[in-house]
């Protein structure tokens, strides 16, 4: 076996890697142009309306200058 296997970063970045093409591949199949930062803003949005921009950045694990753009 390759020692890249068996490092968790690398294997971690991968699984990260994997899931953003699901997640964009799903949002084009459903004709959503939303990248996953938005579409967690969202939802975050939804379940607490009137939350402060630190307080959604700290929420989905941005910074608060990301989520003002």
């Amino acid at each position: 076996m390759k020692a890249i296997y068996t490092m968790p970063g690398h294997l971690i970045r991968r699984l990260q890697q994997l899931s953003a093409s699901i997640f964009a591949e799903r949002m084009r199949e459903a004709g959503v142009d939303l990248t996953s930062p938005q579409f967690a803003a969202l939802a975050m949005l939804q379940e607490h309306p009137g939350i402060d921009q630190a307080t959604l950045a700290g929420m989905i694990a941005h910074d608060r200058a990301t989520i003002g753009g």
